[in-house]
């Protein structure tokens, strides 16, 4: 880093960071305050605003630059209210603060035959009767395409698709609750 970015960096925290402590400590919470120390917020805010410099670089005003960094330690301070909030799960583990770490990581699970009978059922209840045009509709939704990206596929409009798999999505619930 050259001497004249680095001192711009001390120069930036030390008239900026007192708004920064300001706005944490008018969110903090107690369950907030008994695990973490308002400046722990404050680098955090820090370390976020040096990762993203390129939004950064849209702030035009020093107004605009204090509510975007008071903004960003009040939506930090609020993530952690969250988390200190939501009960542990056979997932999370802590962190050396003590704060709610998620694993994130998708969990795959396979279906049971018996769900994959039960489901190869229920579709062939909802394509029976339905003419080629819904039936391309219902296999692209399947393979997990957007209502967005069947309307351009089919060329019609994005309004059409969803008219069309309501009144499918109708019909098979209707079947299913004349079948049970």
């Amino acid at each position: 880093m050259a001497a004249g970015e680095s001192a711009a960096t001390e120069t930036l925290i030390s008239e900026y960071g007192s708004h920064i402590l300001r706005a944490v400590r008018r969110r903090m919470n107690q369950g907030v305050r008994d695990q973490y120390d308002s400046h722990d917020f404050e680098q955090a805010v820090w370390a976020s605003f040096f990762g993203h410099i390129s939004v950064v670089e849209r702030i035009d005003s020093e107004t605009h630059l204090a509510a975007f960094l008071m903004r960003m330690a009040s939506n930090k301070v609020i993530d952690a209210g969250r988390k200190a909030q939501v009960r542990p799960s056979q997932n999370s583990t802590h962190d050396e603060m003590g704060a709610v770490v998620t694993d994130h990581r998708r969990q795959i699970s396979q279906p049971t035959p018996s769900q994959f009978a039960v489901a190869k059922e229920q579709w062939g209840h909802i394509v029976k009767d339905e003419d080629d045009r819904h039936l391309r509709v219902l296999k692209l939704k399947r393979a997990g395409a957007t209502q967005v990206e069947i309307a351009a596929a089919m060329g019609v409009s994005e309004r059409h698709i969803r008219r069309i798999l309501s009144r499918i999505s109708q019909k098979a619930s209707i079947d299913t609750e004349s079948a049970s």
